[in-house]
């Protein structure tokens, strides 16, 4: 399979600009947070948005990759993060676009209904910020089959989070624990910011039975 030649990824980057599901392809792409802000800035300079920085991640990615997978890759992270359109204007042809059970397997409205259900019958915030036995708690019944989209919710790329996975021996719950204490170290560990998080992977069952307490 050839690769993406320079036009097509320069239209793919115009195509994307500086939307704002740029940073979910960021991460999914392999890229850092630190990374995707420097390209947020070169889209953003001089005061005028433009797609430099878009086009220029999209250049450094390519480098990375095989040419037979870079089709398949870019159209498989693409559909992902919600640029179905882009990927069947750009790579329609190579007839590698993701079912829909592929790409998103809880429709969001479908995560969005549970998460409300969720808050009104849970009472009442522990904390504003998560402790330590609670991202425990969290990491020992998270589900394994939605680790690599919670962990994109967090923040954390595919690769990172692979890489992480791979270090405990696929242990699940082990590597879910250390992307939790990550985050937490990061950020201070917000339960609103949790919690928006566990809602978009579709764990929002969680929310109530660990971060609330009963009325």
């Amino acid at each position: 399979m050839d690769g993406i030649s320079d036009k097509k990824l320069l239209n793919i980057g115009n195509s994307i600009g500086n939307n704002d599901k740029l940073l979910a392809l960021a991460l999914e792409l392999g890229f850092t947070y630190a990374e995707y802000k420097n390209y947020k800035a070169t889209n953003q300079g001089a005061g005028d948005v433009t797609s430099a920085g878009t086009i220029s991640m999209l250049f450094c990615w390519r480098e990375k990759m095989k040419r037979e997978e870079q089709v398949r890759v870019l159209s498989c992270a693409l559909e992902k993060v919600g640029l179905v359109e882009v990927a069947e204007e750009h790579l329609k042809e190579r007839g590698m676009r993701l079912t829909p059970a592929e790409v998103q397997p809880l429709a969001r409205n479908d995560i969005t209904d549970r998460a409300i259900h969720v808050k009104r019958n849970c009472g009442i915030r522990i904390n504003e910020n998560v402790s330590e036995v609670q991202l425990l708690q969290i990491s020992r019944e998270f589900p394994n089959e939605i680790f690599g989209s919670f962990c994109l919710s967090l923040g954390v790329g595919s690769n990172q989070s692979s890489n992480i996975l791979t270090k405990h021996c696929k242990d699940y719950h082990k590597a879910m624990m250390e992307i939790l204490m990550m985050w937490k170290n990061r950020t201070c560990g917000p339960c609103e910011e949790l919690e928006s998080a566990l809602e978009s992977s579709g764990a929002a069952d969680l929310i109530g039975s660990i971060l609330y307490k009963p009325k």
